[in-house]
């Protein structure tokens, strides 16, 4: 297998207008998910509870899963994915505030506060927890978590990403608060925007190998995490399939894979065996 860098990129925004609150902190099902057909809307919930615990370390009231902004959150990561851009400005000029507008949000309110937080990763980066750390790694995002003001919050998630063909994940985090009078003092219309991308480019370097050696041996399948990894239909040069992992690769500190080998000897019928391997260090 050859070895493959991770990525992770993450960009912010807000738009101007504070209040405490409290909560319990708890567990967040599905935190470490990495995105499907079949999760996404558990992924998309994961990251709402991490969101939530955050804001509740920091004394802040929790946000409510606002039906508004998730509809406009999804569109827009299933529009980045789609369309191969990465920024809180669609290729049209439309911007948060524009999207927001459309979706029925802003109706009415003459006094409001929205921010956005997007970002995608490949693979295990892709899960909650990961764009969720991530985003509390950069101030911009991390204002825009804890930003007291806030009492709304929607989640999209998208299949892929809009910069690689790597399986992957998109997040747009949608934020906001609507007022149906103006509060005075308050600023409206005033708008900042950042990004930021955070890249691990360096390869992961392999910390050990499955290795399957033998007479007539038509090919060798490798399943790790009870997912096919690889197919190896020729040995080496030195005889061996092998299974190169990387850190990270294997769940919950195993040190096993599986295999299944088919044995095709010249004078018998095919048979295929399983094997646990355990993988060298």
């Amino acid at each position: 297998m050859r070895a493959q860098s991770k990525t992770i990129a993450l960009a912010a925004t807000a738009l101007a207008l504070g209040a405490p609150g409290a909560a319990v902190a708890a567990p967040c099902p599905g935190a470490d998910l990495r995105p499907s057909a079949g999760n996404v809307l558990d992924a998309a919930q994961a990251t709402i509870c991490l969101i939530n615990r955050e804001r509740t370390r920091a004394g802040l009231r929790v946000l409510s899963d606002e039906t508004h902004l998730r509809r406009a959150s999804g569109t827009f990561a299933r529009r980045m994915v789609e369309r191969r851009f990465f920024d809180h400005v669609a290729p049209d000029g439309s911007n948060v505030v524009d999207r927001l507008k459309a979706s029925g949000y802003l109706s009415g309110a003459t006094s409001w506060l929205v921010g956005e937080n997007i970002a995608w990763g490949e693979s295990y980066l892709g899960s909650p927890a990961e764009i969720v750390r991530a985003w509390m790694k950069s101030p911009g995002h991390r204002a825009n978590i804890l930003r007291a003001s806030f009492e709304d919050v929607g989640i999209g998630i998208a299949l892929g990403t809009p910069r690689t063909a790597d399986r992957g994940a998109t997040y747009a985090a949608d934020f906001g608060r609507r007022r149906p009078h103006r509060v005075p003092g308050t600023d409206t219309t005033g708008s900042t925007a950042e990004s930021l991308r955070l890249t691990a480019s360096r390869r992961p370097r392999p910390r050990g190998s499955a290795v399957v050696r033998g007479a007539a041996i038509e090919r060798v399948t490798f399943y790790v995490n009870g997912r096919q990894a690889t197919r190896l239909t020729s040995p080496g040069k030195d005889g061996a399939f092998r299974l190169r992992y990387r850190a990270g690769q294997l769940r919950n500190g195993s040190n096993r894979v599986k295999a299944k080998v088919k044995i095709h000897p010249p004078d018998g019928a095919a048979t295929l065996r399983t094997l646990t391997i355990r993988v060298r260090r």
